[in-house]
């Protein structure tokens, strides 16, 4: 993890607040942690809260995984995509965290967003991930 901000605490937003939190924190860009910008769009918002309910409650959990992964690695298939990897806290009480991943695309000369979910199996997810490339590495 990153010695500024060791542990990443991101409290639950209400669904409702969804799209105005995306739309704030987001769009058009937002800078990663190695200081490139992920550009996000309307059509990010709506692919990863519909396709992955879990999302709606979590949404600054985005921003957070973009700007305090604790590794980013590149996706073992499709090695356009790059994966960042994080465990994000509710709460400073909350002491297991929770798994989330945050997949850009890297295209001529931009970053872009391409989904956020938390897995469904996290062991198994991050043994496939592993299998990928290490990027970027927080500092211990």
């Amino acid at each position: 993890m990153n010695n500024a901000d060791p542990k990443s605490v991101v409290a639950l937003n209400e669904p409702d607040e969804a799209l105005e939190i995306f739309k704030q924190e987001l769009m058009p860009a937002v800078k990663d942690v190695r200081g490139e910008l992920v550009a996000c769009d309307l059509g990010d918002y709506v692919h990863i809260v519909l396709n992955h309910a879990e999302m709606a409650i979590r949404v600054r959990w985005i921003v957070e995984t973009l700007r305090n992964p604790e590794q980013i690695r590149r996706h073992r298939i499709f090695p356009n995509r790059e994966v960042y990897i994080n465990t994000v806290f509710e709460s400073e009480d909350d002491e297991e965290g929770t798994m989330h991943i945050v997949v850009i695309q890297r295209e001529v000369g931009r970053l872009k967003l391409w989904t956020s979910f938390i897995p469904r199996n996290p062991e198994r997810y991050l043994n496939q991930l592993e299998r990928g490339e290490l990027l970027w590495q927080a500092e211990s």
